[in-house]
């Protein structure tokens, strides 16, 4: 967890998140697409798919984040999600 500040000086929490997907980087980048749209309040903001990485950005529940992931080998995928509030 990081701590900051806004513009406004009120401390801000962020959450981020390591782990790990046993599947390849699209698998993992279509399932975290998926359950993003399918939360109730969140959206899917931008996403893009590379060879070995890809960033799904999303809002909802008064916060922005990012699902990063990047595919270290055929059945790996290293996933870092950041969510912060807005």
């Amino acid at each position: 967890m990081k701590i900051g500040r806004n513009t406004l000086g009120a401390l801000l929490l962020t959450l981020v998140v390591l782990a790990t997907a046993a599947c390849g980087g699209g698998d993992a980048c279509n399932a975290f697409k998926s359950a993003v749209s399918g939360a109730s309040g969140y959206s899917v903001r931008k996403s893009e798919h590379e060879d070995f990485d890809a960033e799904v950005n999303f809002a909802g529940g008064n916060k922005t984040g990012q699902v990063k992931l990047l595919q270290s080998c055929k059945d790996r995928t290293e996933v870092t999600i950041t969510a912060r509030p807005k």
